[in-house]
């Protein structure tokens, strides 16, 4: 049997660690989902997983929880093993420090080591084989414009890989746990795009390269944007308001409905 503890003296000083078996059956040929996240609401979830599947062929899932405190990652994957079109699901605990925010460190994203670290750890142990992968957080509800599916995108670039840019997008006040369907308003004054996210076939001509958390290390976004028929919806009640800037809202004048989002809505039913 494969070992599986890797022990190390040195100089009087004996450590150990678990080692970690490759799994890339798992995900094989599967459009995999793949997120960070932190005690954000199982219903977020779901929800959320409900849209990616229905629009975009989603069907697997791997969670990366950082520290979550709002419940136990077996309750966690029983949820989620509930929804009958994932045919794998995967709840990974990474209980280590997130790293600084851009508020406090200008180089954020060289700071961030967990991420990266992570997302490629993740990439070699159970990813590569998968048909594409979407990374995306809870918040972001991916659309195309054109009803394409974001994996069969990305698996038809050059590269095998195609960034997204995002927009947020509010929920009006009051509800007490808002899902993403309430977020059809759009707030001039926050019409910036977010930073970029990505999906990526990993068995591509790039899929090796190191995965960031907005695209590929040394890649620039906009070579392999899938502007403007991609992008995604981030829904700013969909949150535990860990992050700076993402208190809750209440100067609604001025606010317009997302025309697109309102018939995505519609569709979903």
């Amino acid at each position: 049997a494969p070992a599986d503890r890797l022990i190390l003296t040195l100089d009087g000083q004996t450590q150990e660690m678990a080692i970690l078996h490759q799994a890339t059956d798992v995900f094989a040929g599967l459009n995999t989902v793949y997120t960070m996240s932190q005690n954000n609401d199982p219903d977020w979830i779901v929800d959320w997983m409900r849209h990616l599947h229905r629009h975009h062929g989603a069907e697997a899932l791997l969670i990366s929880d950082n520290a979550s405190t709002a419940y136990t990652l077996d309750s966690l994957l029983e949820r989620l093993r509930g929804l009958d079109f994932l045919k794998a699901v995967r709840v990974l605990s990474v209980p280590f420090k997130y790293g600084p925010s851009s508020a406090i460190c200008r180089r954020a994203s060289q700071a961030r080591y967990l991420q990266t670290g992570i997302a490629n750890t993740n990439r070699d142990l159970y990813l590569g084989k998968a048909r594409a992968v979407l990374s995306c957080d809870v918040d972001e509800i991916v659309v195309s414009d054109s009803g394409a599916s974001v994996f069969d995108a990305a698996r038809g670039r050059r590269l095998g890989v195609m960034t997204i840019p995002g927009y947020w997008r509010f929920a009006k006040p009051g509800a007490d746990k808002p899902l993403h369907a309430d977020h059809l308003w759009i707030d001039p004054a926050r019409a910036k795009p977010c930073p970029t996210k990505y999906a990526i076939d990993p068995q591509g001509p790039v899929g090796r390269w190191s995965w960031m958390t907005h695209s590929l290390e040394s890649v620039p976004r906009g070579w392999i944007s899938g502007a403007p028929d991609f992008w995604f919806a981030h829904c700013h009640g969909i949150s535990t308001r860990w992050k700076e800037g993402r208190e809750d809202t209440v100067d609604t004048a001025g606010w317009q409905v997302d025309p697109r989002l309102q018939a995505l809505w519609a569709r979903q039913g």
